[in-house]
């Protein structure tokens, strides 16, 4: 089957020719690629790369970006190109620079708590090397396989375990980053009492490539829980979830995770990796999800003592999971963003941000996507910060249009409540000409720019792709 995505053009690809033929002064050749057939699959939105360049050091990084700097050439970062179609279409793609090749660890100190991880570093890599320690950083990405340190950081995912541990800006301690012109930036250090200079780590983290290129980050790692189980309340409707949720967040309990999964979300998460014909499709069970209850995922850790302290709290004769049930149960939910994309190229992955006392405002809104545009909604999220995402699914028989997606998205817009904020994380690309994927306040432009301005003053960096 022929690939449907662009091949260069000749005139592209002689200036495809022209920017590796530079670069290898910069970086060394056998990194670089501008071959047109593999350029393709390295596509964001239909922009094809000119030139795929993997450097292997933050040195390599900066003579890149000081001689595309010069240039003129527009800079895309990626990682595990999980997220890689995230924001506005971008302007250009001249140089793709994958931090594949960062994968070192700077340092581990297992006494003190600290590691230095490279960008490039997947996340289950870190788990692994953790592990031996018996120590654990809280990060999910949208595949734990493939989703890198430095594209994590980027994009600010957070998963369930910031429900105990608050987001990635809560336990980073340093950064290393190379900013548009060549000059390489170090913010915090190596250890966790570090207040000298800016907090550049806040800074970095969460602004998609626009800023700099992530080569390093350090963390203040955690004791790994001896023993973990995770509790699964069912609950009939949204409204039993909501009561559920407020009566166990007036309790003494402080789980690890506390987590709300409703019912399509369910069925996406026990068959992640079909790829639904919508001419075949048929749902399990009834379209109202009457067949299915919502959930709220509970893990805990602790002695023998703390874990009869949650089954007294909670209802008789739960279900637990445990050992390898459990940790195949949240690697899935880690997944989730990843198990969305892969129903098909017209799904939706929305981040809704919002307050806790609007989180049953936010399901309902969520919920009328089903009968008022035929998109199934799949929806996680941490049940006490009222952080979620959520997949709506295609249900009809054909590809709902880009101008169909991007009403869908206007409305969970309008339907949330004052000061929530929807964040579109994944959508065709054809879309994007109808709808902004970012939802910012325009107070918050004027400073976004200044920052931009003053860190990637030729404007290089994912050029198009943010808020400015």
């Amino acid at each position: 089957m022929e690939s449907s995505l662009p091949v260069l053009s000749i005139a592209d690809r002689e200036v495809a020719l022209r920017i590796a033929s530079e670069l290898a002064n910069a970086v060394s050749a056998d990194a670089i690629s501008n071959d047109a057939a593999q350029l393709t699959q390295w596509s964001m939105d239909d922009i094809a790369p000119r030139c795929v360049v993997s450097p292997g050091s933050a040195a390599e990084v900066a003579e890149l970006l000081k001689l595309c700097s010069a240039r003129g050439w527009v800079v895309v970062p990626a990682g595990g190109f999980t997220m890689q179609s995230t924001g506005r279409r971008a302007a250009a793609c001249d140089v793709l620079l994958r931090t594949d090749r960062l994968n070192h660890v700077a340092f581990y100190d297992p006494g003190d708590l600290t590691v230095g991880l490279g960008a490039g570093v997947t996340i289950a890599a870190q788990r692994a090397l953790l592990r031996e320690h018996g120590q654990w950083l809280p990060l999910s990405g949208a595949s734990s396989a493939k989703s890198t340190i430095g594209g994590v950081a980027a994009t600010n995912f957070n998963g369930p375990a910031a429900a105990c541990f608050g987001g990635l800006r809560e336990y980073c301690i340093g950064v290393q980053f190379v900013t548009s012109d060549g000059k390489t930036v170090r913010g915090g250090g190596r250890v966790v009492k570090n207040v000298a200079g800016y907090d550049l780590m806040k800074l970095m983290i969460g602004s998609f490539g626009t800023l700099g290129v992530i080569t390093e980050m350090n963390f203040k790692v955690f004791p790994r829980p001896r023993q973990t189980r995770t509790f699964l309340l069912e609950c009939a409707s949204p409204e039993e979830l909501m009561a559920t949720r407020d009566r166990l967040l007036r309790t003494s309990l402080t789980p690890l995770c506390f987590e709300i999964i409703s019912p399509h979300a369910q069925e996406l998460l026990q068959h992640p990796a079909e790829a639904r014909d919508p001419d075949e499709y048929a749902p399990e069970g009834r379209l109202d999800s009457a067949q299915r209850p919502w959930v709220l995922a509970m893990r805990a850790s602790g002695s023998d003592a703390v874990l009869a302290r949650y089954r007294s709290v909670l209802r008789k004769g739960t279900p637990e999971l445990a050992e390898a049930a459990e940790e195949e149960f949240w690697e899935r939910l880690d997944n989730f963003a990843s198990y969305v994309a892969a129903r098909g190229p017209n799904s939706l992955l929305l981040r809704i941000g919002s307050t806790t006392d609007q989180v049953a405002a936010v399901l309902s809104a969520v919920a009328k996507m089903l009968s008022d545009f035929d998109l199934l909604p799949a929806v996680i999220g941490r049940a006490a910060m009222a952080s979620f995402l959520v997949g709506l699914v295609p249900l009809a028989v054909g590809p709902p249009s880009a101008e169909k997606l991007a009403k869908a998205i206007a409305a969970v817009r309008a339907a949330v409540p004052a000061g929530a904020i929807v964040t579109v994380l994944g959508m065709p690309a054809e879309a994007k000409t109808h709808c902004d994927p970012w939802d910012a306040h325009a107070s918050d432009l004027d400073l976004m720019r200044n920052i931009k301005r003053a860190l990637d003053p030729a404007g290089i960096l994912n050029r198009g792709r943010y808020m400015v």
